[in-house]
């Protein structure tokens, strides 16, 4: 993923990502490409993916639609 302010190389896990470049801090949420909805985390053995209701149907993070928010903590 890239930085929404410099386009650097984001590094992070989960939700909680910080640029290489700028250093900027960044809370991502992830939303169906399709539908918009928030899906649910559906984790096994170590690797994580999403599950998607409205759409029934299971979301790779490469997939879905990113928020970018300033993390502030």
């Amino acid at each position: 993923m890239q930085c929404p302010e410099c386009s650097g190389e984001l590094q992070g896990r989960s939700s909680r990502y910080t640029c290489k470049n700028c250093g900027a801090k960044w809370k991502v949420t992830f939303r169906c490409e399709q539908c918009g909805e928030l899906p649910k985390v559906a984790a096994s053995c170590g690797a994580v993916s999403f599950f998607c209701d409205t759409c029934n149907s299971l979301k790779s993070r490469e997939s879905m639609d990113k928020e970018f928010v300033k993390d502030t903590e």
